[in-house]
């Protein structure tokens, strides 16, 4: 309004601080790479609405499990961040004040093939993975590493999803179908 940076972006009112540069490069990511505004996701997520916002991937500092059926899959989760520049910890409970990713086995409901369901909150503070199954929460983490686009910030969203056919299949013998 007075023609200067909102506080949480600067010091002195002109100079960008590191999350300034953050929130800048995921504001025109799509446009500099002539992408879609949103990440497109492949396959398209049963249910998938987004919200206003976006979780800062370069500040989080921990990944949250409470469930030790699940290491194997947040050390996936961990390497793929790591590939992103970013260092994170497996721990049990959340650093206080902090940005975190949750991994957790929980009740999603879903018309079929429910051992591979998963749902995905993305907050300004938080991502919630949340699964049937260990194997619902890898299938969460790829959709994750697809919203991830930018490397440092994820668009808040809200996903529900499990898979729509009970094959899968990639160009297997696609000669005999045509």
């Amino acid at each position: 309004a007075d023609g200067k940076l909102d506080n949480a972006y600067t010091n002195d009112g002109l100079t960008l601080l590191v999350p300034s540069y953050a929130l800048w490069k995921h504001l025109i990511y799509s446009d500099v790479y002539g992408l879609n505004q949103k990440p497109s996701l492949i396959p398209q997520p049963q249910s998938l609405k987004w919200n206003d916002g976006a979780f800062p991937l370069y500040s989080c500092q921990s990944i949250v499990m409470k469930d030790k059926s699940l290491q194997k899959e947040a050390a996936f989760l961990q390497k793929i961040i790591s590939e992103k520049g970013w260092r994170m910890d497996i721990r049990a409970a959340p650093k206080t004040n902090r940005p975190y990713i949750e991994l957790r086995l929980g009740e999603v409901a879903s018309p079929q093939l429910s051992h591979e369901a998963y749902r995905i909150n993305v907050t300004g503070d938080k991502v919630e993975l949340i699964a049937n199954t260990p194997h619902g929460i890898f299938n969460a983490i790829q959709t994750l590493s697809q919203l991830m686009r930018d490397g440092s910030m994820i668009s808040t969203c809200e996903i529900t999803d499990w898979p729509a056919f009970s094959w899968r299949g990639y160009m297997v013998d696609v000669g005999r179908n045509y």
